[in-house]
């Protein structure tokens, strides 16, 4: 049995549908011996905590947008491990605008919050090839002329239906060289982040329902970015700027 979105949103109005799955039930004419079914929500939570790093060169970071790659549209209705997910039901895309911005000491923007949910999606038995750096897992091939080489599907080595962030934005920070003295740069960047619980292990591309993932991205330069991630079951990334 399985389920379809009816709308392609990472919104919910309230209502999260729930499930349960119960083995060994024995039914006869008089009574039906069962146990304790525990409910569990078919949706997972994703919370944004983004920030720029301490660091005195860097004076602001504005996001402007989230967008949100490879959202499953349907999913399994009982979670059961030895099956695929229910990739028939395709997958969209989506952009989110950040729920606040984050101000720091000066009164400039340095980050921003925002939450969404999405269905689950099980990518890890799709990875690849398996990495041992973190930095490694958002990995693209470039071509010799700098530009990305897409024969072989988006990434090197993360499923290509993997779900993931691109994160926008616009960095302010000094430079400081021989030849110009302390100059302020301005520029536009884009930070590539796969989901899952990497934390735990770095090969790790899940998401999972009924856990609230919560990723703490701070900003530390033009390409480079420190992320961490938190989960509750409830009862260097990819990095460009010019």
């Amino acid at each position: 049995l399985n389920v379809t979105l009816m709308q392609e949103t990472t919104s919910r109005n309230g209502y999260f549908p729930m499930v349960a799955r119960l083995d060994g039930v024995a039914v006869n004419n008089t009574s039906i011996n069962a146990g304790k079914a525990l409910l569990e929500r078919l949706d997972t939570k994703i919370t944004l905590n983004i920030k720029l790093a301490e660091n005195q060169s860097l004076k602001s970071f504005v996001p402007s947008m989230c967008r949100i790659r490879n959202i499953p549209a349907g999913s399994r209705v009982v979670n059961v491990s030895s099956r695929a997910d229910f990739e028939e039901a395709g997958y969209f895309d989506s952009e989110i605008i950040f729920d606040e911005q984050t101000t720091n000491a000066s009164g400039n923007v340095n980050g921003a919050v925002c939450s969404f949910y999405m269905l689950e999606n099980r990518e890890s038995k799709n990875l690849k090839n398996t990495v041992n750096r973190y930095h490694d897992r958002d990995k693209r091939i470039k071509n010799p002329d700098g530009t990305y080489n897409t024969a072989d599907g988006m990434w090197l080595n993360a499923p290509e239906n993997a779900t993931y962030l691109e994160i926008v934005g616009e960095i302010h920070m000094e430079v400081n060289t021989a030849e110009t003295g302390i100059q302020e740069l301005i520029g536009e960047v884009v930070y590539f982040v796969h989901l899952g619980n990497f934390g735990k292990n770095i090969n790790d591309y899940d998401v999972l329902r009924n856990t609230h993932y919560t990723y703490n991205i701070t900003i530390q330069g033009v390409d480079e970015i420190k992320v961490e991630v938190e989960n509750d079951i409830e009862n260097q990334s990819g990095a460009t700027g010019h």
